[in-house]
């Protein structure tokens, strides 16, 4: 049954079809159809609906900058006269950025590298998905190989054996060492015996990421707004990883495609492409001088005056219930940590805070916890690799720059991460983070946080897990499937 055009956009847009082009009319028809509105007690109108064209939307919303006639008077201009003279107008040559920020657009990247999605995802404003290595097989998408000899075809076909390997070997292994928990009253033996063997195939991908090479492909979204993803790919163009500069490009090019007049006739200022050039070159990736980076190290510029006027906020605050923003003024928490690279693709996606992208090496070694987790055979088999591949990867780098390097480097290897968040944002991370159902060796660094922070500012109550269990059934049902 068709939903009628409600009555508040019926009367507000009355007499506006017979002014559209025959041709657009029953697609304008169709998107009045769509919009949800209310008048509330004081007479104000709230309505809800999205227009097709992330334009459309930019000029739509920017247009009461400008005038005073409301949603209503503004989307008649949009749909009678479009938005491409007005994006070219006041977007690209009146430069008001804030225009671009009112539409989004979706890209779609399949096939990148972990590396490339890294590059992709590190930005403020970054809002997307990716294929998860903690849940799903990465034994179809194959590896990119940025250079292609023999050293290197050796290192991915090796690695990616070993992972085929473990799949195979290792489920019966963690089903001895984490028997079935009791079946609950409200499960079906079926339902149960499921989520338990969800539950071991997430915890042997944990297991098994750390085996992958960086180079190995994935799939994944950015959902940014069209300022956002435009300023992101104007530097990463200049990423002195060939991969990622050539998707940033083609990313350019699509938006240039679909939406010229936004981005065809932007300008370009010969200064400024330097200097994102030499920002691109020497901050992309974080590659610290020190080789002795600290197993763990923290530090804190907190206002512990001000911090105390907001103790009534702090001792009332429940379970998953984040602390105000405002509270974020009262300082920053920073700390370093070698930590292995599968891990850090994990944690770096809590982006509310400086967490640069470490160049990925061999030089700090191997996180031991992932040998921990295998059975005797195949950690034996598991070190030998590695030296192989130190071995062959040491070769490699009189070849070939650090930056391709990367593609070939097991992602169990640790890196210097640095990160910086104000309070409020620690805080929710370090309680989001030490729940059971998160990867271990994260889990295990946010637990040193926690332990850091209860001891500097003991009147800040944490709600943390900090248990030494290693099992969680719940993992099984952290899945999306269709009903």
């Amino acid at each position: 049954m068709k939903k009628e055009i409600n009555p508040i956009v019926q009367n507000k847009m009355d007499g506006l079809l017979a002014s559209v082009p025959e041709e657009r009319r029953e697609e304008v028809e169709k998107l009045l159809h769509t919009i949800s509105a209310e008048e509330t007690d004081t007479g104000a109108i709230v309505a809800l609906f999205n227009l097709p064209s992330p334009e459309d939307s930019a000029m739509l919303q920017s247009l009461n900058s400008r005038s005073s006639g409301g949603m209503f008077v503004n989307l008649r201009k949009v749909l009678l006269k479009g938005s491409s003279d007005f994006m070219e107008s006041f977007y690209v040559n009146y430069g008001d950025k804030s225009i671009g920020d009112c539409g989004t657009v979706t890209i779609y990247l399949d096939g990148i590298s972990m590396i490339a999605a890294k590059q992709l995802q590190n930005w403020p404003l970054y809002s997307g998905q990716e294929t998860s290595t903690r849940y799903v097989a990465m034994t179809k998408l194959g590896c990119y190989d940025p250079i292609d000899l023999e050293n290197t075809r050796m290192i991915i076909d090796m690695l990616m054996d070993f992972y085929e390997e473990g799949i195979r070997v290792l489920p019966e292994y963690l089903k001895a060492r984490f028997p079935m928990d009791p079946k609950p009253s409200d499960k079906t033996d079926g339902e149960h015996k499921a989520q338990y063997e969800k539950t071991i195939n997430a915890k042997m991908y944990d297991i098994l990421g750390a085996f992958l090479p960086a180079g190995a492909r994935t799939n994944a979204s950015i959902h940014m707004n069209l300022r956002q993803i435009d300023e992101q790919q104007r530097l990463l163009i200049y990423n002195p990883s060939g991969e990622v500069s050539g998707i940033a490009e083609n990313i350019l090019n699509v938006l240039k495609s679909n939406f010229p007049a936004t981005y065809t006739k932007k300008k370009s200022y010969p200064e400024q492409e330097e200097y994102w050039k030499m920002c691109a070159e020497d901050l992309c990736y974080f590659d610290p001088d020190d080789t002795t980076w600290p197993e763990f190290q923290m530090w804190g510029t907190v206002h512990m005056t001000d911090f105390r006027k907001y103790q009534k906020y702090i001792d009332a605050r429940p379970k998953k219930t984040e602390l105000p923003k405002v509270m974020g003024k009262l300082g920053d928490i920073h700390f370093k940590i070698l930590l292995d690279y599968r891990s850090f693709r994990d944690i770096q996606r809590q982006r509310n805070g400086i967490t640069e992208i470490p160049l990925l090496t061999i030089k700090y070694g191997f996180e031991n916890w992932y040998l921990k987790q295998l059975p005797e055979n195949l950690k034996d088999r598991a070190i030998s690799l590695l030296r192989e591949v130190e071995k062959l990867v040491f070769e490699l780098s009189t070849q070939i720059s650090k930056f391709d390097l990367q593609y070939f480097i097991p992602m169990g290897y640790k890196c210097p991460c640095e990160f910086s968040r104000n309070l409020v944002s620690e805080v929710f991370v370090q309680e989001l983070r030490t729940g059971l159902a998160v990867h271990p060796t994260v889990r295990n660094m946010e637990k040193k946080c926690a332990e850091w922070m209860m001891r500097e500012f003991p009147d800040l109550k944490l709600h943390v897990e900090m248990s030494d269990s290693e099992w969680d059934m719940k993992r099984g049902l952290h899945d999306i499937v269709e009903k």
